[in-house]
């Protein structure tokens, strides 16, 4: 499956109509970051469509740091996102990949204040399976 064909799986699978054309608009992004994908890993986004505008934001933000980083993951964990990534710019760069840590940081702190699934203001559920949702979508 292509990148293309496999963020067109992704798209259909969101219910609201709002939210699918509001992720729409992160699609070239979403795109460069499927591209980014280690080969060794798997190519999917395990989150959803509410943390979308966080992760295409984020890869922006580093891809502008380090052109050439892939992603090892890119997941939901504990009701938080997890973003994994290998740097090519070289470990004498240490304030480069200080800068990318703390945008890692900052998104997936971000992450347990917006709703997984409709990107509104959410918080971490106390269920047996942790995740950040709204009040609506944790219904």
């Amino acid at each position: 499956m292509t990148n293309e064909e496999y963020w067109q799986s992704y798209l259909s699978k969101i219910n609201s109509t709002t939210l699918r054309q509001q992720v729409l608009l992160s699609t070239p992004s979403i795109l460069d970051l499927l591209s980014r994908f280690n080969p060794n890993f798997p190519t999917h986004l395990d989150v959803g469509p509410g943390w979308i505008h966080l992760i295409a934001q984020l890869n922006t933000d580093i891809s502008y740091i380090d052109p050439h980083y892939k992603i090892a993951q890119v997941k939901e964990k504990f009701g938080g996102l997890r973003y994994y990534v290998d740097l090519s710019i070289h470990q004498g760069q240490d304030t480069a990949r200080h800068i990318i840590e703390v945008l890692i940081n900052h998104a997936e702190s971000q992450s347990f204040s917006i709703c997984e699934n409709c990107g509104q203001l959410g918080k971490l559920t106390n269920s047996s399976w942790r995740k950040t949702l709204c009040d609506s979508c944790a219904l």
